[in-house]
């Protein structure tokens, strides 16, 4: 038997804007994906669970027929990746085996079900997770970058080919810097679809990474939160929703993380009570949260 394993990722900056040139700021998250990969004589039988239990399973034979499955568009998108994987390198014979797959996170948390489990394909296959990802995915592929180098990173596309470099940033005072989980699950590919007719301006772009630049140089509080609301308001305008805080009818600070209206956002409090009276009973510290 054989183990792997691959973090989970926050985006603090550059949502929707990184598919355009913005540069974002992703962290990797404590919360994760395990994969133990048992060799057998003949087909696949795979088995996905997260700590509710088990989402997904299936079984193909030694001639790659799907048998059972609890979920047949799953099968079928998994079945593409592993093919994908095995052209990249042929050597890759993944229907000779027995696949556990643990996620360390509810499914609903949208830490990157998807990204881990390409990351991890790629580690068993031994190729490049980002060559797999665009093979095979839509997206950005900061997600991967971020499950392949277990970093916090800078990652922005130039002439549609990623880049990226390790950074680092925690927020002053990270006790009182909290992820809330909203218990909504936004689907990335539809906001994409939702965003891919609207241009942001180069002025935009300049001005996200102007906030990047601000962050990176270790603001206090204050600093931090005005930069991180500038944002807001910039993405706000740009995909045409109101920020998170008008949405939630709260003046307690809020920034956005991943595609706007699910998973988690970022708040900065004394009083956790006051995350609890929002209705939420998800939330993190900052050091809890983010894998240094």
């Amino acid at each position: 038997m054989t183990e792997f394993c691959a973090p989970g990722k926050i985006m603090l900056t550059g949502e929707y804007a990184v598919l355009q040139g913005a540069t974002a700021l992703a962290f990797p998250t404590k919360f994760g994906q395990k994969m133990q990969v048992t060799p057998v004589n003949s087909g696949l039988y795979w088995l996905s669970k997260d700590p509710n239990g088990e989402w997904f399973s299936a079984r193909w034979d030694g001639q790659e027929k799907l048998v059972t499955s609890s979920d047949q568009d799953i099968a079928n998108a998994l079945h593409r990746l592993l093919c994908t994987a095995r052209n990249l390198n042929p050597s890759f014979q993944p229907f000779q085996y027995k696949v556990e797959c643990m996620l360390e996170f509810p499914l609903n948390w949208g830490l990157g079900s998807s990204s881990t489990l390409i990351a991890l394909i790629a580690q068993w296959a031994n190729i490049d997770a980002l060559d797999l990802f665009k093979k095979s995915w839509k997206g950005s592929g900061y997600d991967v970058a971020v499950a392949m180098t277990k970093s916090q990173i800078a990652y922005k596309i130039v002439e549609q080919k990623p880049e990226w470099h390790s950074v680092s940033f925690s927020p002053p005072n990270p006790d009182e810097w909290f992820f809330v989980h909203q218990n909504k699950k936004q689907s990335t590919y539809s906001e994409i679809d939702r965003i891919k007719n609207k241009r942001i301006s180069s002025e935009m772009i300049l001005k996200l990474d102007a906030i990047n630049q601000v962050i990176l140089n270790k603001p206090n509080s204050l600093e931090l939160i005005d930069a991180l609301h500038k944002h807001e308001q910039i993405i706000s305008a740009f995909i045409e929703k109101p920020m998170l805080s008008k949405q939630l009818n709260t003046t307690l600070f809020t920034k956005s993380l991943g595609a706007w209206g699910g998973d988690f956002f970022l708040t900065q409090t004394h009083n956790t009570q006051i995350i609890k009276d929002l209705g939420f009973k998800t939330f993190f510290s900052w050091k809890e949260f983010v894998l240094y």
